[in-house]
């Protein structure tokens, strides 16, 4: 990743600089199957991935795990228990292009790789964007810059003066936690969280225990593990799915906790929430990378 300039603003940092140059730019053609976009995104370790057609030479869009969430969970819905198996099977193998923006969130916005970091940011959080695809001067796609993208580069130039007093602020402080938490037993079902995500348009529930205290998360991404081999595993519950994917837990915090350690916790892990905690480990809001970049637009000027 190119270091900032010390004598350029943040916010006039162009996105191709916010991008790792060893991305890897991982494309779906508009004829895959579902299934193997899922075993695609979970090689990869990515949450999203544009669509092409070969046959037009164009990017039709993309397809996202918020996508897959809406697509199993209604075709799951929509199968009897006696056609299950094959139903499903049948589900998986359909296009990937039939499910594209399924869940009417996260559009295929394309900008310029010059375009700047304070032009872009309210992007995010206004339009419910969570990636931008960045096209060259001959409207090639050349890499996507994702929330995560930002929030790491902000976490390597926290030191900055635009960000240093926000940074050392508390959550409490900053009024950055006023997300309401989501929450679901850790007896439901790996559905049920999935559902959930799905009813309330969010990418990732807590899981608590029968006490209400957090002992794990689960996010959009967890789809990435489901395919047509082993969707069955969409009826366990959730507590045995934590013990093998997610042993960490959730990541939490109290409100004390300052920006610029939920930042640091963020870039090191890849998470993208953090839960804040009262004094009996009881999750009270969450912290998302949309919240952090909200606050941070407005210290961010292109000039």
């Amino acid at each position: 990743m190119a270091a900032a300039s010390e004598q350029r603003p943040l916010g006039a940092t162009p996105l191709i600089d916010i991008i790792s140059p060893a991305q890897n730019l991982v494309v779906l053609d508009h004829t895959d199957s579902v299934n193997d976009a899922l075993l695609r995104l979970a090689q990869f370790g990515i949450q999203s991935a544009p669509v092409y057609n070969r046959l037009t030479d164009q990017f039709l869009g993309s397809v996202d795990v918020m996508d897959m969430v809406e697509f199993v969970v209604g075709a799951s819905s929509q199968s009897g228990e006696a056609d299950m198996g094959e139903a499903m099977k049948r589900q998986f193998q359909r296009p990937v292009f039939d499910i594209m923006n399924a869940s009417d969130t996260d559009p295929f916005l394309p900008v310029p790789t010059h375009s700047r970091l304070g032009e872009v940011l309210h992007m995010f959080y206004s339009q419910g964007i969570h990636r931008l695809p960045l096209v060259d001067s001959q409207n090639n796609l050349v890499g996507i810059v994702s929330q995560w993208d930002i929030v790491n580069f902000l976490n390597e130039h926290k030191g900055r003066h635009e960000l240093v007093r926000q940074m050392s602020k508390s959550l409490f402080e900053l009024d950055l936690a006023p997300g309401k938490v989501v929450s679901v037993s850790h007896r439901a079902t790996l559905k049920d969280c999935f559902t959930a995500i799905m009813g309330y348009k969010i990418s990732g529930v807590a899981v608590v225990d029968e006490g209400g205290h957090l002992v794990g998360t689960i996010s959009a991404s967890d789809l990435k593990g489901v395919t047509q081999e082993n969707f069955i595993t969409l009826g366990l519950p959730v507590a045995d799915f934590l013990k093998v994917r997610h042993k960490e837990g959730a990541l939490s915090c109290v409100r004390e906790a300052t920006l610029g350690q939920v930042v640091a916790v963020v870039a090191r892990t890849g998470l993208h929430r953090v839960f804040v905690i009262d004094a009996a480990q009881k999750p009270i809001s969450v912290v998302t990378l949309t919240d952090i970049l909200r606050l941070v637009s407005h210290h961010l000027p292109t000039h």
